[in-house]
Order: structure tokens, then C-alpha cells, then sequence
């Protein structure tokens, strides 16, 4: 629109302009912060230019009072990371030195230079090659700020009370990575180990969750034990040989079908299932006793808890779950605590119909991968 108002009067002046707000925009599009774009962006458009020439008097364009580290960058990033001394209309000058329209620049490098020093930001006038320095540190440093973000967030871990390995499997990685304009898990580990996120911003969701989901957990075996304990049935047992007569299971032994029970007869509770073993039946009077016998065909489902000590490396619990599906059993309640020597404890609550079902679920977990026991 400008180039056809002014018409050929100022063509010359106006490509000028654009082309140097083209190459800033270039030069800033690595910036992600908003704030810090607009700073860096006010901060070149305020710097008028210099022209200085290469020793084959190649003209380069730099800010005002640009340093030979700009030049360098300039020519080639390779260039400024080898830079190691500079030489000005044919003497040497100290990397801060002060370049001036129509100066002669050479840039002396070597295959062994450290690169570039955090010193040079102070003297780097263009945007363009504090950004390239900025870079070259950040990703010198990455591997000792991944490693620095991981022993964080294991910090942070621990003093909510779980291994980060756990936790990490149940983060939603796309989630957290597009929340923070990052790629992977080692970016968010190395943007912890150099103050871009905090652990809290990356744990916070996941521990919630996690808190959430125990809470419920330990509230649906609470139930189920109530349930177990208080529930009477009306036809899973034949008392005297009646049908239908209402029962209540011991808790203290937790009879299941298949067992061998004995059944008591107590005016305030009503008639008690045990189980032939429980020791609390044996301490009942014999006066109180009634045959009992379960019902054959009759679907009942009772409530068993099972311990299961499995390896502490985030994946047993997976595997455990994934096991108990593909035998279709009905999960009450599951949850784990850190136990020693890198176990970890699951609890669970299935319901079965019959021992027999219990023992097959029990082996199926045994023959699962990380577990080591099954009680």
C-alpha cells in the first residue's frame, strides 16, 4: 500500500524499511513470551544501523554500536560459537569494541574455542545475537537441567508421598507438553532444572487426581467391608433345610461359597454363617447351632480382599488391572502404599461367587508380571 501511494518516488527507502522488519520479525519468532518480544522488538526498532565491511569487502548491516560478537553472529552462527578474537581495519580489538560505519572486520575463530561466553550478552547490540548466545547455553546446559528437573520433581514426589516413577505414568504428556509449549518429558524436566515451570505446575493435576482417586478408593472398600459385614441374604444358604431364611455372614471369617460353614442362631442378630474354622465359632455354645448348607446354582457375589506385593516401578498396578480384566472380575476398591525395597502393596476388593474363583484369580495375578506374592 505504501509502495503504491508514494508511487517510485521513495521505492528505494520503503523496500529498505520492510526488509529490515521482515528480518527482525525472523530474528524474534524464537521468543515465546509475549512481554519479552515486545521489549526486544521496541528495543531494535529504537537502534538505527551501521555498515561494516567483511575483508573481501562484503557490506554487513548492524545496530548502532555493535560489537564484533554481532558481526560474527551475523556472518554465520557457527561463526560467533568459535569466536575467539576480532581484528578491525587490520588491529586487534577486544570483543567489545565499538564498531563504526565503514570499519574492515575480520573474526578470528578456532575449532577448539569453548564458545561463546555469558560476558558477550552485555556487549551484543542485536537481538538476533543475544537470542543465538541465549540458545547456544540453553541447549549446552539441557542435559544437566534434565537431570536437575527429574531430582526436583522426585522431591516434590516424595514430600507429597509417592515415587515419581508412579506418578509420571499417569500424566497426560500431550496435556503438559501443549500446556507449556514444550515437546517432550526431558523439555519439561530441563525447563524445571532452569526455572521455567516449577514442579508444582507439572505435578499438581496428577497428585490431585491421584489424591482424589485413593480417597474413593479407601471410601468403596469401607462400604464394601460394611456391606459384607451387615448384608443379609435370602437364598445363597439352606438353614434346616429352608430356603429363603434370612442370614448374615461373619466378618470376623468372611464365609464364602464353597467353604465349610456352621451356622448360629442369636436373638438380636438372627442366624450367623462361619466359617467350620473361625475361631470365634468354636467359642459359640453348641445349644445355638443350626445346619447349614449353601445352596447349590445360587448366584452369590461376596467381597474378598487380596494383598498383592508387586515391584514399585509404576507399572504393576497397570499390569494387575489389565489382568483382573481379561478374566471379567468385578473390582470393588484398589489401592497401593509404598512398602520397602522398592515394593509396593496393592490392596484390592473383587467380588467372587465361590473359593474356587478366589483361587483362580490368585493365580492368574501370580502368573502376572512385577508381582512377587499374592496373599
Amino acid at each position: 500500500h505504501w509502495r503504491y501511494k508514494e508511487h517510485n518516488s521513495k521505492q528505494s527507502e520503503i523496500l529498505e524499511r520492510m526488509n529490515w522488519f521482515k528480518k527482525t520479525l525472523e530474528n524474534e519468532s524464537s521468543i515465546k513470551d509475549n512481554e519479552k518480544f515486545i521489549d526486544t522488538f521496541k528495543t531494535d526498532l529504537g537502534t538505527g544501523s551501521i555498515w561494516v565491511f567483511t575483508p573481501k569487502r562484503k557490506p554487513i548491516e548492524l545496530p548502532e554500536k555493535a560489537s564484533p560478537i554481532d558481526f560474527a553472529y551475523a556472518i554465520h552462527t557457527k561463526v560467533g560459537n568459535s569466536c575467539t578474537g576480532a581484528v578491525v581495519n587490520g588491529k586487534m580489538v577486544p570483543l567489545s569494541f565499538e564498531l563504526s560505519t565503514g570499519d574492515v572486520v575480520e573474526i578470528i575463530t578456532s575449532q577448539n574455542a569453548k564458545g561463546p561466553s555469558l560476558d558477550w550478552l552485555n556487549y551484543a547490540k542485536s537481538s538476533s545475537t543475544r537470542n543465538r548466545i541465549r540458545q547456544y547455553f540453553k541447549q549446552q546446559s539441557k542435559e544437566t537441567n534434565i537431570k536437575l528437573g527429574r531430582d526436583i520433581l522426585e522431591l516434590e514426589a516424595k514430600k507429597c508421598g509417592y515415587h515419581l516413577d508412579d506418578l509420571l505414568s499417569e500424566i497426560d504428556m500431550n496435556e503438559l507438553t501443549k500446556r507449556f509449549n514444550l515437546l517432550s518429558l526431558d523439555d519439561v524436566f530441563a525447563s524445571i532444572g532452569y526455572g521455567g515451570i516449577t514442579a508444582k505446575q507439572a505435578l499438581g493435576k496428577v497428585i490431585s487426581e491421584r489424591k482424589y482417586k485413593e480417597r474413593q478408593a479407601r471410601r468403596a472398600e469401607i462400604l464394601a467391608k460394611t456391606s459384607t459385614n451387615k448384608t443379609n441374604d435370602y437364598g445363597a444358604v439352606i438353614v434346616d433345610g429352608i430356603s429363603n431364611m434370612p442370614v448374615r455372614f461373619g466378618g470376623c471369617c468372611k464365609p464364602i461359597a464353597g467353604d465349610d460353614i456352621v451356622g448360629f442362631v442369636s436373638h438380636t442378630r438372627g442366624i450367623t454363617i462361619h466359617r467350620a474354622d473361625c475361631k470365634n465359632a468354636k467359642n459359640i455354645s453348641g445349644e445355638k447351632q443350626v445346619k447349614v448348607e449353601w445352596k447349590e446354582g445360587k448366584r452369590q457375589l461376596f467381597n474378598v480382599t487380596m494383598s498383592v506385593l508387586c515391584k514399585d516401578n509404576g507399572l504393576a498396578l497397570s499390569k494387575i488391572t489389565t489382568a483382573l480384566a481379561s478374566i471379567k472380575v468385578n473390582v470393588v476398591s484398589i489401592s497401593s502404599k509404598p512398602s520397602s525395597d522398592n515394593l509396593v502393596l496393592v490392596t484390592l476388593v473383587v467380588q467372587v461367587e465361590d473359593r474356587q474363583q478366589e483361587r483362580g484369580i490368585k493365580a492368574k495375578l501370580k502368573q502376572t508380571e512385577y508381582v512377587f506374592e499374592v496373599r
